[in-house]
């Protein structure tokens, strides 16, 4: 399934210091990066909540090229130039010129696809989950010949199901906490690196085993609706795909209320927590686990009832 990310932003980040600047800045060990890998990560404040996260691409020793959402690209540059002082780095927005795409074997998870790269690609294996395939940089912005693009709608419910946030309005920022947002379940923290902004409470959280919230896949149980045209493709796309098997059975051409919608739990006097992005009867939402998964958690957000689905990757401990 090859898909087309338009919401994403390149940043090219190039330079005898931009290993080492970059990897004073982030969550994860870019140090340890060599050429044709990458990494999720994040930048946080001296708070210790997230102000922005992306990917990391290392093409060369000196060029590193940083995914990020199009919503955060501008301040982003503005607050990687700020600390810059005299680290020989150079900061370039390249999305004019590349394309990021998903691409996702059908089958089981951490197949590779079969057609890869698309033409003057750069490919790597999406690091936060086997589920989400490849990430694919381009110059090109159509798939291969033969090829027909999955709409967006497609890769949102596979990284919905696989309970990864994408931008802002899943990891507000100097909001968000990395570990209740699941950076490092996600593989977007180092535990091993040297000092970064934010790092003490991070690291603290982290050690103590004890996160009380999540970001978790929630979904909209319903009877069956009218499908439209979107909605048969983004299934049809979908089939085969081992990660998102269970979703579609329930998945419904319906929605949910509003991102900021709070959820509540019956009986409960206080919130179980808020939802975040979603697409269709399936979303995200920010809950306290203890109520999440309780025997009989009835969770409602509005007038909806929703379930969370616990992700393969949620940590014993919580």
């Amino acid at each position: 399934m090859y898909t087309r990310l338009e919401n994403r932003v390149l940043l090219s980040v190039k330079g005898r210091d931009a290993k080492k600047y970059i990897h004073a800045m982030t969550t994860n060990d870019v140090l340890g990066l060599s050429p044709g890998a990458a990494q999720y990560t994040a930048l946080l404040n001296n708070q210790g909540r997230v102000l922005f996260d992306g990917f990391l691409a290392c093409v060369e020793e000196e060029y590193l090229l940083l995914d990020c959402h199009a919503a955060v690209a501008a301040p982003l540059l503005q607050h990687l130039a700020l600390f810059k002082l005299r680290n020989k780095v150079k900061f370039e927005d390249v999305t004019a010129s590349h394309h990021v795409w998903s691409v996702v074997p059908r089958g089981k998870p951490g197949g590779k696809p079969d057609v890869l790269p698309l033409p003057e690609g750069f490919s790597f294996a999406d690091p936060r989950h086997p589920s989400l395939g490849h990430r694919v940089i381009a110059t090109s912005d159509q798939p291969p010949p033969g090829i027909e693009a999955a709409p967006y709608a497609a890769y949102d419910i596979l990284r919905l199901a696989c309970g990864c946030p994408d931008g802002p309005s899943d990891v507000p920022s100097t909001e968000a906490f990395p570990l209740e947002h699941n950076l490092e379940s996600l593989q977007g923290v180092s535990f091993r690196k040297g000092c970064y902004l934010g790092q003490e409470l991070t690291a603290r959280t982290y050690h103590t085993g004890v996160t009380r919230k999540r970001i978790l896949p929630v979904i909209a149980d319903g009877p069956e609706a009218a499908q439209d045209e979107e909605f048969v493709t983004v299934v049809q796309q979908l089939e085969g795909i081992e990660a998102t098997a269970e979703v579609l059975a329930r998945l419904r051409p319906a929605t949910l209320p509003a991102a900021g919608t709070e959820v509540r739990s019956e009986g409960q006097k206080r919130a179980a927590g808020s939802l975040r992005t979603s697409r269709y009867n399936l979303g995200l939402a920010h809950l306290r686990l203890q109520m999440a998964f309780a025997a009989e958690p009835n969770l409602s957000a509005g007038e909806t009832q929703i379930a969370a689905i616990a992700p393969p990757w949620l940590p014993v401990a919580d």
